[in-house]
């Protein structure tokens, strides 16, 4: 239900800025890259005779996306985001054998994040558009889809087989944080820019970091 109804704001919001845009021509683009999370293993599994997965930790994976933010007026913004990664999900596997021997999988996912930004220009700084400089406020709140892939797995020994099956979409997850940010304009349309939002967001992060460039039109 918690998915429907903020897909369904999503839309009406979607709409909204569509008619905004066509009314005062005011909105921005942002091409941005961050890194997010990949599935950690269970800690339970540390110390259970799991020396390969006691310190086992999946790095951090790039995140590529778009965002667009339309003007409501000099200190408001609202918008839309989406951004794409590839991540892996985690199996543990047990070894046959009379001593606990563990070994472990990772399956690629396909994962989605989309949603709304709420940004508050920060006037006495920015100025009214007579500074390069744009620094502002952040609330952001989404939805993370995943397509992943499951299988068989057979093992025999030391040796481990795994046959995978069609992929398929997990739930929905929900993620929202709030955090700053700053254009800087080399032109009076092109600039880059930098955000750091604290929240919960999806496989334990609380903490994401954006750059990349910004076109205002």
């Amino acid at each position: 239900m918690r998915t429907l109804n903020f897909l369904s704001i999503t839309i009406i919001l979607s709409i909204s800025f569509v008619l905004n845009a066509q009314n005062d021509k005011s909105f921005s683009l942002k091409l941005t890259y961050g890194t997010v999370n990949c599935q950690q293993p269970d800690p339970s599994m540390s110390g259970t005779g799991t020396p390969m997965l006691t310190n086992f930790k999946q790095p951090k994976k790039s995140n590529f996306g778009l965002d667009a933010n339309f003007s409501i007026n000099k200190s408001f913004d609202l918008g839309l985001y989406f951004n794409y990664s590839k991540l892996n999900r985690l199996s543990v596997l047990q070894l046959e054998g009379d001593e606990p021997r563990w070994t472990y999988a990772l399956h690629p996912t396909t994962t989605l994040y989309y949603g709304l930004n709420y940004l508050y220009h920060i006037p006495f700084l920015t100025q009214f558009g007579k500074s390069r400089f744009d620094p502002y406020g952040i609330v952001r709140m989404g939805l993370v889809s995943e397509k992943y892939v499951i299988g068989t797995v057979d093992i025999t020994g030391n040796s481990v087989s795994y046959e995978y099956q069609p992929a398929m979409w997990d739930k929905t997850k929900f993620e929202a944080g709030l955090g700053i940010g700053i254009n800087y304009y080399f032109t009076k349309h092109l600039g880059i820019f930098a955000e750091l939002i604290g929240g919960c967001f999806y496989n334990k992060q609380y903490f994401k970091w954006k750059t990349g460039i910004v076109y205002k039109f």
